[in-house]
């Protein structure tokens, strides 16, 4: 079994405090314009009410019904993503009807400039850049194209209006670009952290902290699938190693051990070291017997590994494990329990053997 991925440790090390943060961020940008929108769509259509020419009315009331949907939507799924993309739309088509009427006192092209931060906000920043040149291509379109819409604009208005508009989305996306960067640098930075923390120098395994503070929470449920097989695993005559050899040797023994313990196992296994000698073993979804089958697959391997200290020394190395099993994760404490029993019980009737 190769070293565990990142992606394999991110499912139980949740440590971007950041992209909570970003969440929340884009949760209050997106109430803010769905609700904004919502009025000012909602005002725009009592203004186009008892006009003769219904086509107003039949753009704006279910672009308004849609976003009332949008919003209650959210609050019932929570689906933030989903929501984003339907609430950028809806935004991009109140800009449209604006640049398109007018707004009030013809006063829409000042309401347009916050529309490249919002949509870089809602949709990230590469979608949302790519929506605010499509927009901008529209603007351009409409202002260009005076028989199309109804509004009235000033050339140098126009001119102004396009300009700065530019800015802002330049502006945008390079102070979105940058931020987005940084929170993905100390994000890294925090996970690479608790990857140490949790992880065992020596053999590159987790760790004890680890597998009592992240594999076997409850918030580790949806991914740690039970029966779970538990094995303890010790290697024998350690300490005599340590005392022929010297604890580099010993060092050495511990790291051929665990890269041995790894190939034998699935990607989904963990194997953790414990402490000294000895290791934790979990397999999810695996049964009893099935669980006894691999540890004595284990033990074989071990006892046949031959590991070479210098070219003049070879150390040959046994272990011990204990075998025990858990349904629920209320069961662990007490299987893992049960496997320690069973731990000495092999090492008390004669090592390099499986209970």
């Amino acid at each position: 079994m190769q070293l565990k991925s990142r992606d394999w440790w991110r499912h139980f090390l949740e440590v971007d405090i950041s992209r909570n943060i970003e969440e929340k961020r884009k949760t209050l940008v997106l109430l803010f314009f769905s609700y904004v929108c919502t009025a000012v769509l909602f005002m725009f259509g009592l203004r186009h009410l008892f006009e003769p020419n219904g086509f107003m009315i039949a753009l704006i009331f279910p672009t308004v019904v849609l976003a009332i949907g949008n919003i209650l939507y959210f609050h019932w799924k929570k689906e933030l993503s989903h929501c984003c993309r339907m609430a950028s739309f809806i935004v991009s088509f109140l800009m449209i009807i604006l640049v398109y009427s007018g707004g009030h006192n013809n006063t829409a092209l000042y309401w347009v400039y916050p529309f490249p931060l919002a949509v870089m906000i809602l949709l990230g920043v590469r979608h949302g850049i790519l929506v605010s040149f499509f927009m901008y291509a529209v603007f351009v379109f409409l202002l260009y194209e005076p028989n199309i819409i109804i509004a009235e604009y000033r050339s140098e208005e126009k001119t102004r209006f396009l300009a700065s508009l530019f800015t802002v989305m330049a502006m945008s996306f390079i102070s979105e670009y940058f931020r987005e960067k940084s929170h993905q640098e100390m994000a890294s930075f925090s996970f690479d952290n608790q990857q140490q923390a949790n992880m065992d120098p020596l053999t590159q395994l987790p760790n004890r902290r680890f597998v009592d503070t992240y594999y076997l929470s409850t918030s580790a449920a949806a991914v740690v699938h039970y029966p779970m097989g538990v094995l303890v695993a010790d290697i024998d005559h350690f300490k005599s190693i340590n005392d022929s050899y010297g604890h580099d040797a010993g060092d050495i023994v511990l790291k051929e051990v665990a890269q041995t313990l790894k190939k034998d196992l699935r990607l989904t296994d963990v194997v953790a070291r414990m402490g000294g000698e000895e290791f934790l073993i979990l397999l999810p979804n695996t049964q009893l017997t099935y669980t006894y089958t691999i540890a004595e697959k284990i033990r074989k391997t071990i006892d046949e590994l031959i590991v070479t200290i210098t070219d003049e020394q070879e150390v040959d190395v046994t272990i011990s494990i204990g075998v025990s099993s858990a349904l629920t994760t209320r069961d662990i404490s007490a299987s893992l329990k049960e496997a320690d029993a069973r731990l000495y019980e092999a090492k008390n009737t004669g090592r390099n053997r499986v209970c």
